[in-house]
């Protein structure tokens, strides 16, 4: 699934946001933290847009078979990047199980 990112941090996001954007259509994102990561400016634009940044974790994954003490470092790792990227900690987290 991760391999799909890089279509759309180029192209995919930018077509929908501008899209949003010229529509005034408010949004919420289920953005997984490393992709927040290496998206910043996509981020950004999610930020100035007032659009909604759910936590979808930080990796897509499933994390049924992931050990607790990873999942915990994932978690803490993605409201650490909700607090520097978006500006403040994510209210709940929809991670996969």
């Amino acid at each position: 699934m991760e391999s799909l990112y890089e279509y759309g941090s180029r192209a995919g996001f930018w077509r929908l946001h501008d899209l949003l954007q010229r529509k005034n259509v408010p949004c919420t994102v289920f953005a997984v933290g490393m992709a927040l990561e290496r998206n910043k400016e996509a981020c950004r634009a999610m930020v100035r847009a007032g659009w909604e940044v759910a936590s979808h974790g930080y990796r897509w994954w499933d994390y049924q078979h992931v050990d607790e003490e990873t999942e915990r470092e994932h978690i803490q790792r993605t409201v650490q990047i909700h607090k520097d990227l978006i500006g403040f900690r994510p209210v709940g987290m929809y991670q996969g199980k």
